[in-house]
């Protein structure tokens, strides 16, 4: 008969030899799958629409909280100061390269300099614990990157008061607490409540200060991030004139400490080519002596100085919005599911 007719293929074309009805097999075994593909859609749609409400409720409190974190974050803004290295006079490792070994034969040390690139050292400098210390100490910002633990109006610190302290104030009344006892942490006096000026150094080092460079063009960006625009501004632009200042003094110090050296050994000094050297070594003092009193910018020029910040640039409200929305629309699939399987599995 036709149905049971084989379609076969001759051997030499190694084509498969099915017969109608394995074919026909086949294709309602390939139409079953499809059918049942669509069935477990549909049933996947049934059950979470089932539960529709479940799931735009999870939705709406996942989006609703997220509206109301991001609104009760502090905003960060960031003032950023592009800085470009000041190319320096290199005489003075020049001539220790020069004349190093004949001036150590005399007894005499030349200034080695330059063997740490200044616009490097700055960098170390701004990142140092004793430098951010001094510009916290300076411009007492202690209660402001405190300003959670400062009273502004009693201007005093809030101290956090112990279990005992807590019952007595709630017996005898609110205490005083700046007239509490002391406490030290090394050579710091603290009072009570006021964090230290380690635990400030820490917070403006890891939270608030960043100082990188452009591997490509040399630049350097130190970048300040901080809830009020206006002082990230300033405080940025002013750690760059106290490191470019400190440098400045450190460089004139140093080289007139060498010009006093290489004046108190010329009297000492009989041969003449030593002589030489040692004046060359004070005209190479000089010279730097004038370079970083003449230069306006000793270590860094302002390429673009950091200016106050329009938008901050934390918490992204929209993008915190979007996860959010979604997060909650994912969470509530997944219940309406678990919850349609299980009665599934009760019936």
């Amino acid at each position: 008969m036709a149905d049971n007719q084989q379609l076969r293929a001759s051997p030499s074309n190694n084509k498969i030899e099915l017969t109608a009805e394995e074919l026909r097999k086949i294709l309602d075994k390939s139409t079953s799958n499809y059918v049942d593909d669509e069935i477990d859609l549909a049933e996947l749609w049934s059950a979470i629409w089932s539960r529709k409400w479940l799931v735009l409720l999870i939705t709406f409190i996942t989006t609703v909280s997220a509206i109301f974190i991001s609104v009760q974050m502090t905003p960060k803004y960031e003032a950023s100061v592009k800085l470009m290295p000041v190319s320096s006079d290199g005489g003075a490792s020049g001539l220790m390269a020069k004349y190093g070994g004949l001036a150590s034969l005399a007894g005499i040390s030349l200034p080695s300099g330059g063997d740490v690139p200044v616009a490097a050292e700055a960098v170390e400098v701004l990142k140092s614990k004793r430098f951010i210390a001094e510009f916290i100490a300076e411009k007492n910002l202690k209660p402001v990157l405190f300003n959670q633990n400062w009273d502004a109006d009693k201007q005093q610190w809030i101290d956090k008061p112990s279990i005992v302290s807590s019952i007595k104030a709630s017996i005898f009344g609110d205490i005083d607490k700046q007239t509490g006892v002391y406490s030290y942490q090394g050579k710091e006096k603290l009072l009570p409540g006021e964090p230290s000026i380690y635990e400030a150094v820490d917070l403006f080092l890891t939270n608030i200060l960043t100082v990188s460079e452009d591997s490509k063009s040399g630049v350097y960006s130190l970048t300040v991030k901080w809830s009020n625009p206006v002082e990230a501004r300033d405080w940025a632009n002013e750690l760059v004139q106290r490191v470019d200042e400190e440098l400045r003094q450190k460089a004139l110090q140093e080289a007139q400490a060498n010009i006093d050296f290489m004046n108190s050994k010329l009297t000492d000094i009989q041969l003449q080519d030593i002589r030489n050297i040692a004046l060359k070594s004070i005209e190479e003092n000089l010279k730097k002596i004038t370079f970083a009193q003449v230069q306006k910018n000793y270590v860094f020029k302002v390429i673009d100085p950091a200016i106050v910040a329009e938008q901050p640039v934390s918490p992204k409200k929209t993008l915190m919005v979007a996860v959010a929305m979604v997060l909650g629309l994912m969470l509530g699939v997944f219940l309406a599911l678990i919850l349609n399987w299980r009665a599934g599995s009760k019936a």
